[in-house]
Parts: C-alpha cells; sequence; structure tokens
C-alpha cells in the first residue's frame, strides 16, 4: 500500500510522521498522535514558529525528492508543545513529477492562507519550487 511505504520511508528518515505499523487493504494501523488537527487549533503560543516548522517541512519532504500534494491544516496534526505531526500521503507526488511545482506552490498556499485567516500571521518569507 503507497500510503504505508510512504510513511514508513519517511519515519526511517526522521520525519515527524506517526509510527507505521502494518496495513491491511485500505487501512494503516499506526501509533496514536496525542494532538489535534491544526484545523481544530484555534491558538498557538507563537504562530511565527509553527508555520516555520510547516515550511521547513516542505522544503525537507523537496530535498527528499518528495511533494506532500495535500499538505493542509486537515494532515497536520499539533502537540501540546506546538510540534508538527504529518499525515495523509496519498497524494504524495515525486519532485520530478510534470505538475510538481504547481503541487509544491500548492501545499505552500495552504499554509500561508491557513495562518493568514487562523492566527492573522502573515510572514513574507515562504519556500518556493
Amino acid at each position: 500500500m503507497k500510503e504505508f511505504a510512504y510513511m514508513k520511508a519517511l519515519y526511517e528518515r526522521k520525519f515527524p510522521v506517526p509510527k507505521p505499523i502494518d496495513y491491511n487493504r485500505h487501512a494503516v494501523i499506526m501509533e496514536l498522535i496525542n494532538g489535534y488537527p491544526l484545523c481544530q487549533i484555534h491558538h498557538v503560543e507563537d504562530p511565527a514558529s509553527v508555520y516555520d516548522e510547516a515550511m521547513e517541512l516542505i522544503v525537507k519532504l523537496g530535498n527528499h525528492g518528495l511533494i506532500h500534494g495535500d499538505f493542509n491544516e486537515f494532515n497536520l496534526m499539533l502537540d501540546k508543545d506546538d510540534h508538527i505531526t504529518m499525515i495523509d500521503f496519498p497524494q504524495m507526488v515525486s519532485t520530478s513529477h510534470p505538475n510538481a511545482e504547481w503541487y509544491f506552490d500548492r501545499d505552500v498556499k495552504c499554509i500561508r492562507e491557513f495562518f493568514m485567516k487562523r492566527f492573522s500571521y502573515e510572514s513574507e518569507l515562504y519556500p518556493t519550487f
């Protein structure tokens, strides 16, 4: 299963993803993440720090030849220390994909827009493909 394979590879490379345990047909079993989806969070102590962590994660994926493809507030879990765990990998594509730049830019745009709307935080710094 593609999602399990990506999660396992990312976990082995120390990305902030849940530990994959097993899969069966359409289900992935993974460790329980003690946190909440970013979409359910209405306040963080330091929005700039969480924003930077998200953008650094997009860049780290890119440096490993990957683009999440659905990097948004629904697929980022935030723990009690405001650190991100990334989930949901079926849309992941290679940086050599014909539409890689479009997917990369969309991932960046999703985070920028969410932080502006939810936390009234806007940074002039953001990655480009």
